[in-house]
């Protein structure tokens, strides 16, 4: 019996020191970020010109959490906590959202939970600047789960404006931006820009996948 739990502890002790070791790179893939410069362990790490799907990311330092597990991560850009099944409290400013009519994308606190069908739980504020008219100033509002689709219904402090975002379970996401109570001449130059007529104003979809 004593020697078969010395047997045992002599398997765990190279299995520990392999967790100890386990480069960063090998993991950070699993969550769809890629970077430049990968470096590091799990326990602490850098990732060097970081992207998710051609978002910048800028540069990150990484540490992961025995428990709850998940992988941690502070930058320049963004900050949040990578988990099993989602997201925690990310935060921070991105300038640019590719296929979206959105110049800047700011987040506070957000935390996502994701299963098999999609959206699960979702909390936090999102705060856009629509590339179209950046005189409405940041459009903001809360997200949330809506039949495992999250979403993001967005309004700027004064004006007819909404954006309404959504995002599903296979990553497709659509992004309408409706406008209303415009000057003619305004009116106008936004139809010819590719924006709908409404009953209340115009309106611009967006649809695509990340």
């Amino acid at each position: 019996m004593l020697r078969r739990g010395w047997i045992g502890m002599a398997l765990l002790v190279p299995a520990a020191v392999f967790i100890a070791v386990l480069p960063l790179r090998l993991v950070v893939g699993e969550g769809d970020i890629i970077g430049d410069d990968i470096g590091g362990s799990i326990w602490r790490g850098h990732i060097g010109g970081a992207s998710w799907h051609g978002i910048d990311l800028g540069d990150l330092e990484t540490h992961a959490g025995l428990w709850p597990p998940g992988l941690e991560f502070d930058g320049n850009v963004v900050r949040g906590r990578l988990t099993p099944d989602g997201i925690e409290n990310l935060s921070g400013s991105i300038d640019d959202f590719a296929g979206l009519p959105l110049t800047q994308i700011s987040l506070d606190g957000v935390t996502v939970g994701i299963d098999a069908k999609g959206c699960r739980h979702a909390r936090g504020l999102l705060a856009v600047v629509a590339t179209p008219l950046p005189q409405l100033g940041a459009l903001s509002g809360p997200i949330s789960c809506d039949n495992g689709v999250m979403r993001a219904v967005l309004h700027p402090d004064s004006g007819d404006a909404r954006l309404d975002l959504s995002l599903d379970k296979n990553r497709r996401y659509r992004a309408t931006l409706a406008v209303g109570g415009l000057p003619i001449l305004v009116r106008s130059l936004l139809l010819a820009a590719g924006f709908e007529t409404t009953e209340t104003g115009v309106a611009l979809t967006r649809d695509g996948q990340l």
